[in-house]
């Protein structure tokens, strides 16, 4: 059967305007997706999973990546009837012969980080589709000094790929109040998620030098060196990222794809299996984790992650 698509952030919701780090950020790319399409996705991320808190920059995709079934039970031997438990089993390992392949290249093909995974923790939900951006387009034109709304819009236009749209309304709420951290962590996202780098990091390290502290623009810088390939860097951030709010799941995730992409095995399931400890519908940390057990030989383990992730990402 044919290969199911591979991770597209890990992207993307946050006040550091990453839902979401999520899923995603953006679709957050990673170097070699960006010389593709310049940032791919995004899970993965971004993730492939968003919801706005104080993550700033993980602007990636977080709808989950398609996680596919994971090798499992031997193929070989017994043509007897065995029973449902063993035809089960037998499905299992024809589905998982996509995942083998996969699980042999430690770098996914596509970014497995979350869409849009930052809004800044003072916006408002977002919104998409169709009528929602309508809705949200109506208000920006009756309001044209409203700062809040462009950044919905903004928002709302990254969640669905109109990213030079987003890029426009974000840098317009700028013009209005270029001061405003919000609007400040929205434009770095949509920049990193559209792969302005330069600007984006100019962005970032200007809210840093402002604000030390700065969880939010801290993890933002993390998601937008993790998109430019930076994984050893992605790391270090994360860790500080980690040191002052320990308990955030998402930079725990992209720290566990940072190191994956490092060929650091086992540290990086130690650092999904947290991610998911905290946030447990991660559907991109279990798909990741799978190809993990897979790289260990540990393919009923592996089965189990895939299977796992397909269902909480619907797939």
């Amino acid at each position: 059967m044919n290969a199911p698509p591979r991770d597209s952030l890990p992207p993307g919701d946050d006040g550091d305007v990453t839902r979401d780090l999520e899923e995603g950020p953006a679709d957050i790319r990673a170097p070699e997706d960006v010389q593709g399409d310049l940032l791919s996705n995004i899970p993965e991320e971004s993730a492939d999973v968003p919801r706005p808190e104080d993550t700033a920059g993980d602007s990636v995709s977080d709808a989950p990546p398609d996680p596919g079934s994971g090798p499992g039970a031997s193929e070989a031997g017994d043509t007897t009837d065995r029973g449902p438990a063993a035809d089960r089993a037998s499905a299992d390992v024809s589905a998982s012969a996509a995942d083998r392949v996969r699980a042999a290249d430690p770098v996914p093909a596509t970014d497995p980080v979350p869409a849009v995974d930052a809004a800044p923790e003072d916006a408002s939900p977002p919104t998409t589709g169709a009528e929602a951006l309508a809705d949200l387009r109506a208000r920006v034109l009756g309001h044209p000094q409203d700062i809040a709304a462009r950044l919905d819009l903004a928002q709302a236009l990254e969640r669905e790929g109109e990213l030079e749209s987003a890029l426009k309304e974000a840098r317009r709420a700028g013009e209005l109040d270029p001061d405003r951290r919000d609007v400040r962590l929205r434009l770095a996202a949509i920049l990193t998620h559209s792969g302005h780098f330069d600007e984006a990091e100019r962005e970032v390290r200007g809210l840093l030098r402002d604000e030390p502290e700065d969880v939010a623009a801290r993890r933002s810088l993390a998601l937008l060196l993790y998109r430019r390939g930076l994984y050893p860097d992605a790391v270090a951030a994360l860790n500080q990222v980690l040191e002052r709010s320990p308990e955030d799941a998402r930079a725990h995730y992209y720290r566990g794809e940072s190191l994956h992409r490092m060929g650091k095995i086992e540290e990086a399931l130690e650092a999904l299996e947290r991610a998911v400890e905290l946030e447990p519908d991660h559907a991109k940390a279990y798909h990741t984790m799978g190809i993990l057990y897979d790289r260990m030989s540990r393919h009923d383990e592996a089965n189990r992650m895939y299977r796992r992730g397909r269902e909480l990402s619907g797939s």
